[in-house]
């Protein structure tokens, strides 16, 4: 593998997708390659490919996916030809996985170059950001139903006593009136609900004993 083209960056040997692939035929002359795009869209210029790679006994050896976006400015070659930069990508992803080189690194020349490219397109953009606005602080309205709230949760409470303490049938019906008369009064949304639950639990109960007590005494 001496002949293969390595080209440095930062010092750093990285190999191209072509010498992967020399490397491939020459571990694996029986091997195969396969690619499938597994999206496309046309309108958006973005797609997603996969590849696998197999030994000479047609076990597979590695897979790789890759994405690519025509309108990727960091890529001149994506503009015509970004089905096939991206074809290209998962393949040498795939050799990778496959231990293909892998002393180079899992990344390729193009993906290294391509990287970078993006991060300084990033960085432009970021850049090009206005300056945040601080935000005017809210100011302080207090909540005037605080009060009501406070009222209408007494006037609960009390019927949840009263409920407790029904002797007869009567005393049970001029509570609901009372309720209902509140529900009228305030509307049912500003009722607490977890009060309202007790109220009409007890209610419900005192009513129940006090039928059976008066069906058995009939």
């Amino acid at each position: 593998m001496d002949d293969l083209r390595k080209t440095q960056i930062k010092g750093k040997d990285y190999v191209d997708v072509s010498e992967r692939v020399k490397a491939y035929w020459k571990l694996y002359p029986k091997g195969r390659i396969e690619t499938e795009m597994l999206f496309f869209d046309h309108d958006k210029g973005f797609c997603v490919f996969k590849a696998t790679v197999y030994d000479n006994d047609g076990k597979p050896k590695g897979n790789g996916h890759a994405h690519e976006y025509q309108a990727d400015k960091s890529s001149m070659v994506n503009r015509t030809s970004y089905l096939e930069n991206c074809e290209t990508s998962a393949i040498g992803r795939a050799m990778a996985e496959a231990g293909i080189l892998i002393e180079y690194g899992m990344a390729s020349k193009q993906e290294i170059d391509a990287a970078k490219e993006k991060a300084k397109q990033m960085d432009k953009a970021e850049k090009s950001k206005p300056e945040p606005k601080p935000e005017p602080e809210a100011e302080f309205v207090p909540d005037e139903t605080v009060p009501l709230k406070a009222e209408i949760t007494k006037k609960l409470l009390d019927l949840n006593a009263r409920a407790m303490e029904i002797k007869n049938l009567d005393d049970g019906k001029a509570l609901r009136v009372e309720y209902e008369e509140l529900v009228k009064s305030h509307g049912d949304g500003k009722m607490p609900s977890s009060l309202v639950t007790v109220f009409k639990g007890n209610l419900q109960s005192a009513y129940d004993s006090l039928t059976k007590s008066e069906m058995a005494a009939a």
